[in-house]
């Protein structure tokens, strides 16, 4: 959340462009149409989808691991639902 404070602070809540990894992984056309929109610039006629940097897990979290982070970062949660006006409840869901 203080990331996005300070980028808003520089340039203003309108000139930045917040976006869901979860939403690009999912929907990648309607988020890069977002983004082409947000840019003012044409949108893309193709793409390819790749999944790069992505790193298979070792070992799965446990339930404990996640209560902990989920006790952690929960206030954080919170406030980016109330500031993004996004439902990110799964994010606290067993």
């Amino acid at each position: 959340m203080a990331q996005l404070e300070r980028l808003w602070s520089l340039f203003g809540k309108d000139s930045v462009l917040v976006l869901s990894q979860e939403k690009l992984k999912d929907h990648p056309q309607t988020v890069l149409l977002a983004v082409t929109e947000f840019l003012g610039v044409p949108p893309f006629q193709q793409f390819r989808s790749k999944n790069v940097h992505a790193i298979p897990c070792l070992a799965p979290m446990t339930q404990a691991e996640r209560n902990h982070l989920r006790g952690i970062f929960r206030e954080e949660i919170h406030r980016l639902e109330k500031v993004l006006g996004w439902d990110c409840a799964h994010w606290l869901a067993d």
